[in-house]
């Protein structure tokens, strides 16, 4: 019998897929709130979807901070190193494989496609 979860893939993997594709989308300038904005989440879980990326998949994402900034979070994120993940397979396949996934939970949330907003 299978114990297939009720959504499968699982929410998370798909949402940190989603956040590495706008990071690798943004060449290192990619920011938390272009997440946050992309993903329609709060501020708490992009770090739960970077630590997916990190712990699942052993992508490494160094997170900068500008020089100038008055504050202690990080400025943006780079990923340094894909981990486990095929950098060139992962860009030719996350439009025709992730992103349907990506777009099915928004319109399950009630979001905009096109915008990410609700």
């Amino acid at each position: 019998m299978s114990s297939k979860p009720k959504t499968w893939p699982p929410k998370g993997i798909v949402r940190a897929l989603q956040v590495l594709y706008l990071l690798d989308q943004k060449k290192g300038m990619g920011t938390h709130s272009d997440i946050q904005q992309e993903v329609g989440c709060a501020y708490t879980t992009v770090h739960r979807y970077l630590r997916v990326l990190r712990e699942v998949f052993s992508v490494k994402i160094e997170a900068r901070q500008e020089v100038f900034s008055r504050f202690k979070r990080p400025s943006y994120y780079l990923i340094k190193d894909w981990g486990i993940i095929k950098e060139r397979s992962f860009r030719e396949n996350f439009p025709t494989q992730i992103k349907p996934l990506v777009d099915e939970l928004d319109r399950q949330e009630g979001r905009n496609q096109s915008s990410g907003e609700k």
